[in-house]
């Protein structure tokens, strides 16, 4: 750990922003003006090992920048027909107090759960930020409590979380530092070099011992390029080309009997499945654009490889049917017995492997001590624009945002931004800058950044 020098102290943080790695974080700060003027990585941390990933490297130009939302705003009175109305720029805001701005919010929400129900209430959030007391606690009590709708936050990897779930029971995989011991490593839908960096000399340390990285994407990404094979496969076809690698595995007998015997179970069922003739790879040619000559050489490769480890990303869940091209490649790993080697398996999600009492924290039975004595409704975050428009009984009338910016993010935009329009939707945004959500807000409330 770096030495402060005078006037400066160095403290420890983590990135808590939502991806794989966790990075410990020094930030230096000079004591006089309690500004940071340094971050860098935390040579300690055994995945990141004193590195950061380009976006957190410049984060002091995010903390410090002349953009920011500083101060809490209300819509002017004036801004709410013609060029001002909701959905057109900062211009349609003026500055108040803290003590305003929490009286106008209070009141607000305290006059419309009493006309409509405190279900009209909508929280909107997700992973602005996944440290647990900016992600999900006082937030949770607070609307709990309050009787507010529930959000069901489906809008990024409820698909491969449940594929996950119902293979292995457990989000558990490869450890990053494992890959290392691997001697051949896909790379499914996992763009590594862009967005999952401090995995990457993991993997070239495995390459440089002999192991072959193998790129299954549509598209040529960065890790692509620098892959030994990049597969272009066409999108949303996943779930072929998996069931294609099983028929040649299974057919070929390639598969580690000893280990579906003792770990596994339904084998039967699926070697009965794969097996059909709609599975073999000239077959799965026609769907997924792959060569019947490289689906029977990846599947060999891949089987023959010990050990063997695969880097699953959610995109291959956000198509029509992902959930099942998600199972389908967690299945590959237990068909080969990959599992049973230091290195081989399968990582989509590691957030089993540290237990967390996020029940406890959250407090969801606060619900009981609310005005409706139950649990509140649940509305999909993916169906925002139909809960703005069309939920009844009651319609949403108020929707608190933090952690999302919804109006850019959520599908269906068009209700989205219809709904969020509305004349008669009370809506407060929590955030650092003036995004495409602020400008349909009510009322705007300056967040912080992690390292606040």
């Amino acid at each position: 750990m770096p030495h402060a020098q005078a006037n400066t102290k160095v403290v420890h943080t983590v990135c808590s922003h939502d991806c794989p790695d966790s990075c410990g974080v020094l930030v230096t700060v000079d004591t006089l003006t309690g500004r940071a003027t340094k971050v860098q990585g935390d040579p300690s941390h055994p995945v990141t090992r004193g590195f950061l990933c380009g976006k957190v490297a410049k984060y002091l130009d995010r903390v410090y920048s002349p953009d920011r939302l500083l101060y809490p705003m209300r819509r002017r009175a004036d801004a709410r027909k013609g060029p001002l109305e909701k959905g057109n720029e900062a211009a349609a805001f003026e500055r108040i107090s803290w003590d305003e701005a929490l009286d106008l919010v209070a009141g607000r929400l305290k006059t419309i759960t009493e006309t409509h129900g405190p279900e009209s209430v909508l929280p909107y959030s997700y992973a602005g930020t996944i440290g647990q007391l900016g992600y999900g606690s006082m937030d949770r009590r607070f609307f709990h409590r309050l009787g507010a709708s529930q959000l069901d936050r489906t809008i990024c990897a409820s698909a491969g979380g449940a594929a996950m779930m119902s293979v292995y029971g457990v989000k558990l995989g490869v450890e990053p530092q494992d890959f290392a011991h691997a001697r051949s490593i896909i790379a499914w839908g996992a763009n590594i070099h862009g967005n999952n960096i401090h995995l990457w000399p993991f993997i070239e340390q495995a390459r440089r011992n002999g192991a072959k990285l193998i790129v299954i994407d549509p598209y040529k990404t960065r890790t692509a390029a620098l892959a030994d094979w990049h597969i272009a496969i066409h999108p949303g076809t996943d779930t072929a080309l998996a069931l294609g690698m099983m028929h040649v595995i299974v057919r070929d007998g390639l598969e580690n009997k000893e280990y579906i015997a003792r770990c596994t179970h339904g084998f039967d069922d699926l070697k009965r499945h794969v097996l059909q003739p709609e599975y073999a790879p000239a077959q799965v040619e026609k769907v997924t654009g792959v060569a019947a000559a490289d689906i029977e050489r990846l599947a060999r490769e891949y089987a023959r490889a010990v050990p063997s480890a695969i880097r699953l990303n959610y995109g291959i869940q956000r198509s029509e049917n992902g959930g099942a091209g998600a199972r389908a490649v967690l299945m590959l790993p237990l068909l080969t017995g990959a599992w049973m080697h230091r290195g081989g398996g399968v990582q989509l999600s590691t957030s089993g492997s540290f237990p967390f009492n996020s029940t406890r924290l959250q407090m969801p039975e606060l619900m009981l001590a609310s005005p409706l004595k139950r649990e509140a409704r649940v509305v999909n975050m993916s169906q925002l624009g139909q809960a703005l428009t069309e939920l009844n009984d009651p319609p949403v009338k108020a929707m608190f945002v933090y952690n999302s910016n919804p109006a850019a993010v959520a599908p269906n935009q068009n209700a989205v931004l219809r709904g969020m329009a509305r004349e008669d939707l009370f809506t407060v945004v929590h955030e650092q800058f003036f995004t495409d959500t602020a400008d349909y807000a009510d009322v705007l409330l300056p967040a912080p950044t992690f390292l606040e």
